[in-house]
This record gives structure tokens, sequence and C-alpha cells, in this order.
């Protein structure tokens, strides 16, 4: 939720928020490394900036409608703002959506799930440590299973995720009715969070008084 928040205020807030961004950020990352790892290193901030981007555009294509070839780019150039605020530099990402999908294919295909992915899945998808977990089963058994919906099949496999017909089938009913759903709303609605953040515009008064 935390980088959610973060990216979505680097969007629609000002730039006295994106430079807020900016330093907690920073002060975050620095303090975590290891063995060949360095959450600041410039190809990892890249990465992890394009699963937020090529998540939120097959999740938009899949429960609200496609998306034409200039709105791809128009949340490629926001996703830039996004990684550049996060420790990336613009001249590391890619310019628009055919450099982003060649990227993102590329990246994919050379993924490897370790033990180390799989411990760290297993630990997140069965919510293991929250309170009352027994009365969080059938919502971790939908996660499960859309999350197994929407990874390629190579990597579902590797992360060893069940995908018997009941998984496709609460996966298939979980996206639809949230489809269903989701598209009932108003847009305004829908768009009520990135609002809530949104700098306001500057008024007349506000550029003479800079002036």
């Amino acid at each position: 939720f935390g980088t959610l928040y973060a990216a979505n205020t680097v969007v629609f807030g000002s730039r006295r928020d994106a430079e807020q961004i900016r330093v907690t950020m920073r002060q975050v990352h620095s303090r975590v490394s290891g063995p060949g790892y360095r959450a600041l290193d410039p190809e990892l901030l890249l990465w992890v900036n394009a699963t937020l981007l090529g998540t939120a555009v097959q999740f938009y294509e899949r429960l609200i409608g496609p998306l034409a070839a200039e709105e791809r780019d128009e949340f490629v150039r926001d996703a830039r703002v996004v990684g550049e605020v996060f420790g990336c530099p613009l001249d590391a990402q890619p310019a628009d959506w055919a450099e982003f999908d060649a990227y993102w294919n590329q990246m994919t295909a050379s993924l490897v799930v370790d033990d180390t992915a799989r411990r760290v899945a297993r630990s997140l998808l069965t919510g293991q440590g929250l309170p009352l977990h027994p009365l969080w089963r059938p919502t971790l058994h939908l996660t499960r299973a859309v999350t197994a919906a929407t990874l390629p099949a190579r990597i579902r496999e590797g992360y060893r995720l069940a995908w018997r017909p009941v998984d496709r089938a609460a996966a298939a009913v979980t996206l639809s009715v949230s489809a269903a759903m989701l598209r009932r709303i108003p847009a305004r609605w829908r768009q009520l969070g990135p609002e809530l953040l949104r700098a306001p515009e500057p008024s007349p008064r506000d550029g003479a008084a800079a002036a």
C-alpha cells in the first residue's frame, strides 16, 4: 500500500509532495542492502516500477476496458516520473509503451523463481501473521487464485501456485464480479483517491504574486 500511495502522490500531488516522497524513499531504501543487493540500484528500481505499471495496465484492461495506444503511452510517461523520484534516471527508463513492452517481455522471460521467492510468496499469500487468521481464509484463497490467474504460466508454475479447476473458477468469478461492479461505479468515484491527492491548480493571483 505504501508504494502505491507514494506513486499516486508523485503523479497527482504537488511538487512539494513529490520531493517529500523522494527524500523518504531514499532514506528507506538506503537501509535496505545485503550480499549482492542494494535497494538503490537503478536497475532494481526500474524493475519494481515496471511491475507497478504492468500490473496497473493489466488490471485496468481486465476490469474496466482496453486502453488506446496514446493512453498506454501516457501511463508510461507518468511511470517515468515516479521512477525518477524513486531514484531511477529518466534515460534508463522506457520512453513509451513499445519500449516498455519490449523491456517487460525480456525481463519476464529471464525471471527465475527460487526457494527464497517461493518462501516470501507463500508467506504473503497464506497471510502468515494476520490476526484472526481463520477469518481471512476465504479472502486469501481468492487472492491466491487471482494471483495465479494473472501470472504467466511459467512463473505460476515456478511459484507452485495451485491452478486446479476450482482455482480457475474462483479467479474467473472474482474478476468478473469485480469488473461488473467497477463498471457500474461512475468514473468520478473510481478516481476519488487520486482526486484527493491532486494538487490544486494555481490561481492567477498566485502567478501574479510569484512574479
